[in-house]
């Protein structure tokens, strides 16, 4: 633990750790140094104002993912920079398939419904 942090305020258990420091920034000890992780300055947020989530990335992203949701390591739903979704490709239909459920095929969208 070569950051910020003191070895004798905190024991090298961990596996990584995160912690905000005095600019209000978070950042993670790599072993050598402190890397700056997430400025909350730089992002709009709030997880009540107007009952809603809100995340505005700053400056614009114009490639890649904005939003991703993942089970391990795989990609189950996804939104782009321009506002498109992305789901996961299921080989069948989900073990819950109840009325509502959708979910991606690999060839079409299907949208589960009651008969």
């Amino acid at each position: 633990m070569a950051g910020t942090l003191d070895s004798n305020l905190v024991k090298d258990i961990y596996q990584q750790l995160i912690f905000r420091k005095a600019d209000g920034k978070f950042y993670r000890d790599n072993g050598n140094t402190d890397v700056e992780l997430l400025n909350p300055s730089t992002i709009e947020h709030s997880l009540t104002a107007g009952n809603k989530l809100v995340f505005t990335s700053s400056p614009d992203l114009t490639s890649g993912r904005i939003f991703e949701l993942k089970n391990g390591s795989n990609e189950v739903f996804a939104v782009d920079y321009q506002g498109a979704m992305h789901l996961e490709e299921l080989s069948s239909a989900p073990a819950d398939n109840s009325a509502g459920t959708v979910y991606f095929d690999g060839t079409d969208l299907v949208v589960a419904v009651d008969e």
